[in-house]
């Protein structure tokens, strides 16, 4: 899980992103860090160091958590500019 926020002037937004799954039994896999070798993502025979960095973005719970909390800052017509 992963839980992103956003405080800006008394305002606070947050999200999440969940990605389920289950622990392999011994680790797999040469694409990743941490947990990647041993955690397979529901829905999926591979683990996530087994994927490529495109499949595992498409899933990843911390992309799901930044575009969740992307859409709420764009919702709130909050722009971010650089400086």
């Amino acid at each position: 899980m992963c839980e992103l926020a956003l405080v800006l002037e008394g305002l606070r937004l947050t999200a999440r992103g969940e990605l389920h799954g289950t622990i392999a039994e011994a680790p797999r896999g040469t694409n990743g860090f941490g947990y990647d070798s041993l955690f397979i993502p529901r829905g999926s025979q591979r683990t996530l160091a087994e994927m490529t960095n495109a499949e595992k973005n498409a899933i990843s719970h911390r992309a799901k958590a930044a575009h969740e909390l992307m859409a709420a800052i764009k919702a709130k017509g909050i722009v971010l500019v650089k400086p």
